[in-house]
């Protein structure tokens, strides 16, 4: 089954599944898009399918950098290189309706809350910590990320390399205010 797509699943299955988790960033993998998912018939009927995503962005509550952000910038290079690989990013608003054309029923769409890009600004010790680990996740992850897509766009590893330090210093400033709904 590792080299099949979400879509060949059905095919393999004895016995549907009450629960179906897929991680964040599944929607960015080479899978079928949500409309064309075979979920349905794969979940029994009280079954349920879970997308764990979050905004790709940041939302920001204090008012946007005037000289060019890294982080601004390295959003949109990976929405056009998602673009041009044919997965384009999908607007979170819009995945109710699209799993709703695939089949699914009762769909909800659910944000449990925003975490603070850092820990140096939010006043609360609970944003503190959660600014802690958000922080931690995205600049642990970033460069790979950003590695996997700009190739795409023609970037040569030095260039990502100073994009990645960039938006690493961006995201420990803490004149940068932004929070990652999740």
């Amino acid at each position: 089954m590792a080299n099949s797509s979400v879509a060949d699943w059905p095919s393999y299955i004895r016995k549907a599944f009450e629960f179906v988790p897929l991680p964040s960033f599944s929607l960015f993998l080479p899978l079928p898009r949500p409309e064309t998912l075979t979920f349905p018939s794969a979940l029994s009927p009280q079954g349920y399918l879970e997308l764990q995503e979050f905004h790709l962005a940041t939302i920001s509550p204090s008012p946007p950098p005037s000289s060019p952000s890294a982080l601004l910038t390295s959003s949109s290079l990976i929405s056009q290189s998602a673009t041009l690989s044919s997965r384009p990013l999908i607007p979170l608003s819009t995945l109710p309706a699209l799993l709703t054309q695939a089949g699914f029923k009762d769909v909800t769409i659910a944000f449990e809350g925003r975490w603070p890009s850092n820990s140096l600004w939010p006043e609360s010790e609970k944003e503190k910590e959660l600014g802690k680990w958000s922080h931690m996740n995205f600049v642990s992850g970033v460069g790979g990320f950003l590695r996997w897509f700009l190739p795409g766009l023609g970037w040569k590893e030095e260039e990502i390399g100073e994009l990645v330090a960039e938006v690493v210093r961006e995201l420990g400033d803490e004149g940068l205010k932004g929070f990652w709904p999740v």
